[in-house]
Order: structure tokens, then C-alpha cells, then sequence
């Protein structure tokens, strides 16, 4: 990903461009959230494309199409307001998601697309380092050409920190066989279940699917939900799965 510019006359120039999404300050770097949106996209969107074969489906989302259910997702995780990394997962068409109102909906759409599990850079779980090479933000830095080319340089080493684990996670649950694998680790784990609880019922769906109809029905029954409204709603769904594996 060549976004770090060496040549001055480049970097003067990208510094031009992304002029107008700049706030008004004098001393540092602060883009808006429109040309961060923008750099993102300049940073990620053929490097994304070129080794996964994903393309951009919306801002700051990059998926690519159904296979068997399930189609590979990338994107932006906040860490806050400033600040973000990269999430990888999969995204399927057989498993639904509630929404804020215990509302069961589908997902397999590219405007309603949902990251069902992920997973996130070792880099950045790891609390215990000063600074995050896989984090990257749209402020810092001095505000002229080269502290812009500074924040772009921040986007590249994001990609080459965080990029052998998407490729190994993919690797790894290429076949579904290993995707619950996965799954088994992520429910183990105390951070994945804070952030992304639903790799329960993901699990139980995937058995679902690959055909271990009993041992599906038995973990569903093992699941707390909102309510019981809410626990028929998903039931009613796991039936609509078929057997495909």
C-alpha cells in the first residue's frame, strides 16, 4: 500500500487535497469525519481488494459475495471518536440479528450487512503495549505536508500489522469446520463475549447448518435471551435453516 509518499511535491499535493476536510487549526492535523471517511477508502480499497478480492459496499465497509451461505466482511471498529481499527469476520445470509428493540431481522443486504463474528488485531487487545501500531486516527501530527504524510503512514502500518492475521483468520475458517473451531475459542473468551456475545447463538446457527440438528436444538435451549418473545422469534428462525453440509 504506497500511501506514505516520499516525494515532497506528492506529499504537498495530497496535503492540497485533503486541504478542505481539514479543521481550522494552525498547529495540528484534524480531519473531519467526511475526509477521514475518504482516506480510509484511499488507504484500504485496493490493498483490501488485491489480496481478499472484497470491495467497498459502503463507507468504511468492504465484503465480497455469498459463498455457501456466508461471505467474508472488513471493517472500521471504533475505538472512539479519534481513533479506529480493522474487524474481520463473516457475515451470513441464514442468521438473523436483533436490533436495540429486540426486533429479529435479516441481514444480507449490503446496506444491511452485519459483522455476525469478528475478530480484532492481537496489536490491539494487547492493553499492555504504549502504543497500538494497529490503531489508526484522523488527528496529530503538524499541519502541513509532512505531518499529513505522517498520518497516512499511520494507515499503512495499521494494514501491515493487522494484515497476517486476516489473512491467517480466513485461512483458518475457510471451511466451516474450522469457522466453528473459532467460535468455540471466541465464546471461551471473556473479551470477545463483552464485545460481540452473539458468537453463542452464531454457534448454535452454524450447527444448525452444517447439520448437527440435535446438539443445535440442545445448545439453543442452554441460551439466555431479552426475553422469551425474543428466544421464540430466534427459534422460529433456526427452523427456517436447511441442512446444507
Amino acid at each position: 500500500m504506497n500511501i506514505f509518499l516520499n516525494n515532497e511535491q506528492k506529499q504537498v499535493d495530497m496535503y492540497n487535497l485533503y486541504k478542505p476536510y481539514l479543521y481550522d487549526n494552525d498547529r495540528h492535523i484534524y480531519l473531519n469525519s467526511e475526509g477521514w471517511t475518504k482516506l480510509i477508502h484511499q488507504s484500504f480499497d485496493k490493498i483490501i481488494e488485491d489480496n481478499f478480492g472484497m470491495h467497498p459496499i459502503k463507507e468504511r465497509c468492504w465484503a465480497d459475495n455469498y459463498k455457501d451461505g456466508r461471505r467474508r466482511v472488513i471493517s472500521i471498529f471504533l475505538v472512539n471518536d479519534m481513533f479506529a481499527t480493522l474487524k474481520y469476520g463473516w457475515n451470513f445470509n441464514y442468521i438473523p440479528r436483533t436490533d436495540g428493540r429486540k426486533k429479529i431481522s435479516w441481514c444480507r443486504t449490503d446496506k444491511t450487512i452485519y459483522t455476525h463474528t469478528f475478530k480484532l488485531s492481537e496489536d490491539f487487545i494487547n492493553y499492555n503495549q504504549k502504543k497500538r501500531k494497529s490503531v489508526f486516527g484522523r488527528n496529530g501530527y503538524t499541519n502541513d505536508p509532512s505531518g499529513f504524510n505522517l498520518l497516512m503512514k499511520e494507515h499503512k502500518t495499521a494494514w501491515d500489522t493487522i494484515y497476517p492475521e486476516i489473512f491467517d483468520y480466513y485461512e483458518k475458517t475457510s471451511t466451516y469446520e474450522g469457522l466453528l473451531n473459532n467460535l468455540r475459542e471466541l465464546k471461551k473468551s471473556g473479551y470477545y463475549n463483552l464485545i460481540n456475545s452473539g458468537n453463542h447463538i452464531v454457534y448454535i446457527f452454524v450447527e444448525k447448518y452444517t447439520g448437527n440438528d440435535i446438539q443445535a436444538e440442545k445448545d439453543f435451549e442452554e441460551l439466555q435471551f431479552y426475553d422469551e418473545q425474543t428466544k421464540n422469534d430466534f427459534y422460529k428462525k433456526l427452523q427456517m435453516v436447511n441442512n446444507k453440509i
